[in-house]
């Protein structure tokens, strides 16, 4: 008795709403045990989402605080100036017009956004999972719960919660499904399918772009077997309604973009397509996420968005059912309802899954860390694919097709007991193996998002203003994207930096690196990158109303509305200089300290004045006798047939922080092309000084690039080597 209800437990065959409710808890079941719940309720409560998650809440939040628009994803008044489109920062489009039409606000979607959405995800997964395995022919309701679980578990689909919007491959596993079936043979059933490809179309455009091309490129596969079955089988639709019904699809994909704002996005963002693609070795590669084989997460440069590690338990159920397809023909009802089963279909599937290897490597063929051989693409596909920087993830749809495909093959080569038991053993070691990576989902806090101190001034200010604009400059990681959502979170209106996956940054532009001006009652001004005492002077930053924290720096025209952040934000510490001093311009020397506008990054050597106006400061020390001379040692840029260079070069000095700058001394030098770098010395003559600047004016700056002698653009004047200040009565430094 039971084992006829152990048989009957294997066996038995749930109808479709309850197979799919079945696949829809393995979903749940991983989702606790890779997300935890009570982690996921911590997160809520925290509501300081760390990293790339920080910005898919910011557009979150921001949508859920203003108004309806068109484009129907655009948000006004959080960033200063202009209108943002959500749909371009991984904020789920789809969820949105879910939370917006329920009436959620902002404080909710804070909260609860990407928590919720985790669960869903988890999920669909494994809705998706059954359902794909139902279309393949799957009956046993164990199958069905074993195989919706490994698909809910694979490790490709867990490292993709940093971008939660992409971590939805439910669509592509329908879609895998719906391209290996044929179409019905008879005209209801053609034009369900047809419907169901645009159903899964727009919802996969409604995700992000990403699942978008793949599920796009699993529909033109499904289109193309069609045609080449038709010899045989016949079409199921009249030419003219099968062309239609893939127009009405295209067009509805096409209304939907200009309706949601796709085709405002305003570029590729980071462009450079296959800038991160897939080593050869990804699915034997388990950086990090396997139990039984622990290797450190070291990727392949630039490979890691093709991570596609495949468990032991799944390789292995991989490899049987190539070895029972060796041994044994393709089983009903594959042989039937499927392309498998002809050469043709075989055909497309090859050449499918060779476009997806070339398209994933980009050419760039690695084993582990050992790089084959790679290729160029010709550049129509370069300038087609450049929105698809991460070429690797399409990886994915090979892994996924063949766990499938081999999940199907087993269950319905062996209708026993056997195989919905094996399985089920795969699910349950494929969940022991990955148990790292039940620390993969963020479970802390960001460090700026999460930080109460910035939280309190967040409350207490109308704008944040940050610098440099991301991607411009050395950002500090995360830093940008999470003070973003401080700033959707709290309503405030954001200035400067904005930067989505499809944001146009001019890094030339003067404003992607200059301080703001002074400070505006109720602005924050946040430096993300290493702030000496000169970038603040020039922006008429007093050095009292800037303080640092976690590496980046915080102004504010009055510290003093929040007393008990003043220990926790310490003072900057200023760089100064004790007379007498000789200061090297160098990389290895930290110059930067001391470089004002218009100079690049020091080199070994020391440092180029860029463009027409060039300063440093040299804030003095407190009681250091009073300079009487700067020596320079300095040469400019010079070429064959350039004839004259002239430099203006004056010192000025001044007396206190805020005062005017007083011009001490000025020199006009001319080099020519031959003369090397010589000695320069002003003269100073006001006392007492708090602090000196240099400011070096070339009349006629000019680039390697326009002299002919390198691709270098940089507009060069002078190079500085060294500075060495005298006190007064000294003679000048040697």
């Amino acid at each position: 008795m039971i084992e006829s209800k152990a048989g009957q437990l294997l066996l038995w065959e749930p109808p479709l709403w309850l197979a799919l409710c079945i696949g829809t808890f393995a979903g749940l079941l991983a989702c606790g045990y890779f997300a935890g719940y009570g982690a996921l309720l911590e997160n809520a409560r925290i509501a300081a989402p760390p990293g790339d998650p920080a910005q898919a809440v910011s557009g979150a939040v921001a949508f859920m605080r203003d108004g309806w628009r068109f484009p129907l994803f655009e948000v006004e008044g959080w960033v200063e100036g202009r209108r943002v489109n959500v749909l371009f920062t991984d904020s789920i489009p789809i969820f949105l017009l879910v939370w917006k039409a329920l009436g959620l606000g902002p404080e909710a979607a804070a909260q609860f956004y990407l928590p919720s959405w985790t669960v869903v995800v988890f999920a669909f997964q494994g809705f998706a999972g059954a359902l794909a395995l139902r279309l393949l022919g799957v009956r046993s309701g164990l199958s069905l719960f074993a195989g919706a679980l490994m698909l809910a578990s694979l490790p490709f689909f867990i490292f993709r919660f940093g971008h939660f919007a992409l971590a939805t491959h439910g669509v592509i596993l329908i879609g895998i499904a719906l391209a290996v079936l044929r179409f019905p043979a008879d005209a209801r059933g053609a034009t369900l399918r047809l419907a169901a490809w645009g159903g899964l179309l727009v919802l996969s455009l409604l995700l992000h772009p990403y699942l978008l091309a793949m599920v796009a490129g699993l529909w033109l596969l499904s289109l193309l077997a069609l045609l080449a079955l038709a010899r045989d089988d016949g079409l199921p639709l009249p030419p003219a309604f099968l062309a239609g019904g893939v127009a009405a699809t295209l067009a509805v994909l096409l209304v939907i973009m200009l309706v949601s704002g796709h085709l405002s996005g305003g570029g590729s963002g980071a462009p450079g397509f296959g800038r991160f693609s897939a080593n050869l070795a990804t699915f034997f590669m388990p950086a990090g996420a396997s139990a039984f084989f622990p290797t450190e997460p070291i990727w392949p440069p630039g490979q890691y968005e093709g991570y596609a590690y495949l468990p032991l338990a799944v390789l292995l159920t991989i490899v049987a059912a190539g070895v029972c397809l060796v041994r044994y023909p393709l089983p009903e009802p594959l042989a039937t309802a499927s392309i498998l089963s002809t050469r043709r279909g075989l055909a497309l599937l090859g050449v499918a899954a060779l476009v997806i290897v070339l398209f994933a490597t980009a050419g760039r063929f690695a084993w582990f860390q050992q790089e084959l051989f790679s290729f160029h693409f010709p550049p129509p596909v370069n300038v087609l694919g450049k929105v698809f920087r991460s070429s690797g993830r399409f990886i994915w749809l090979i892994p996924y097709a063949l766990l499938l495909l081999s999940i199907a093959v087993l269950v319905l080569r062996a209708p026993g007991r056997v195989v919905p038991t094996a399985l089920t053993v795969a699910a349950a070691l494929t969940l022991l193996e990955l148990m790292p990576m039940r620390d993969q989902l963020p479970k802390e806090p960001g460090i700026y998002s999460g930080d109460p101190g910035l939280r309190a001034i967040a409350e207490t200010v109308d704008r944040f203003t940050l610098h440099p604009k991301k991607p411009c400059g050395d950002y500090r990681a995360h830093a940008d994207g999470e003070l973003q959502y401080l700033s959707a979170r709290y309503g405030l209106t954001l200035a400067n930096s904005f930067y989505s996956a499809r944001e146009k940054v001019n890094c030339d532009a003067p404003e992607a690196t200059a301080l703001p001006q002074g400070l505006a009652p109720g602005t924050a001004v946040i430096i993300l990158t290493p702030v000496f005492a000169v970038d603040l002077d020039a922006a008429s930053l007093p050095l009292d109303a800037c303080r640092g924290r976690h590496d980046i720096t915080v102004c504010l025209n009055d510290w003093t509305a929040h007393p008990t952040l003043l220990a926790e934000f310490p003072s900057l510490a200023v760089d100064r200089v004790a007379v007498p001093a000789t200061l090297s311009m160098s990389q290895a020397e930290n110059a930067e300290r001391w470089l004002g506008e218009g100079f690049s990054r020091p080199e070994p050597w020391g440092v180029w004045s860029v463009g027409g106006r060039s300063s440093l400061l040299l804030p003095l020390t407190e009681g250091t006798p009073t300079p009487g001379g700067v020596t320079l040692r300095a040469g400019a840029f010079t070429f064959p047939g350039i004839g004259d260079v002239p430099v203006s070069i004056t010192l000025e000095a001044r007396t206190g922080a805020g005062e005017e700058w007083q011009a001490q001394e000025a020199r006009r030098e001319i080099w020519r092309d031959g003369d090397g770098r010589r000695d320069v010395t002003l003269a100073n003559a006001l006392d007492p000084v708090e602090a000196l600047r240099i400011v070096i004016e070339p009349e006629r700056p000019t680039s390697p690039k326009e002299a002919g002698i390198s691709g270098d653009a940089r507009a060069l004047g002078v190079n500085l080597t060294e500075v060495r200040i005298t006190p007064r009565g000294a003679p000048p430094a040697d």
